[in-house]
């Protein structure tokens, strides 16, 4: 093997693992970390998380200042650098709120799945579920429950997403 081809198959692999780590930086929400923050939105992420009124100001600043998927991205790569588990996934919540209301139902499956603990994982899981069959997307509204932790939310997922199909669940 000559010097050419070994230099030619480091490059091809050079290349390969660049797109890779582009890739997973990219799934991750890590490249919406190096771009520009709207300042008063990272304040507010970056304040005390035990102050009163914490999640007021996250959602306050959510109304006002997210309008749009990039905004939210950034919002959530900015709450995803939080220190502590519960008020990241408070942060997170209302960041799948806003989804929501934005109409955004598969941006806010995104965000349930970074959740930390089960309790607002299947809180998060549970508004995608309505806004999917308010949308009439059983199928997607199926997907969601499939990640549900608890079994009691589970089986009142699936009831409502039965129901949406004019399936009437027995009632023992």
């Amino acid at each position: 093997m000559n010097s050419e081809s070994l230099s030619l198959a480091i490059g091809a692999i050079g290349a390969i693992a660049t797109i890779g780590c582009l890739f997973f930086a990219w799934r991750n929400d890590q490249l919406f970390r190096l771009i520009p923050k709207d300042k008063e939105v990272a304040a507010v992420f970056e304040e005390n998380v035990n102050k009163e009124g914490f999640i007021q100001k996250v959602h306050a600043v959510l109304q006002r200042k997210v309008t749009d998927r990039k905004k939210l991205r950034s919002a959530l790569a900015i709450a995803k650098q939080m220190h502590f588990a519960k008020p990241m996934d408070e942060a997170l919540i209302e960041i799948n709120n806003r989804a929501l209301e934005l109409g955004d139902i598969k941006f806010a499956y995104h965000v349930a799945t970074n959740a930390y603990f089960a309790v607002s994982l299947d809180q998060m899981l549970m508004n995608v579920v309505d806004a999917a069959l308010g949308q009439d997307n059983p199928k997607f509204a199926n997907r969601a429950a499939s990640r549900m932790h608890f079994a009691i939310n589970l089986d009142e997922a699936k009831k409502k997403i039965m129901a949406s199909y004019g399936v009437k669940p027995n009632e023992a």
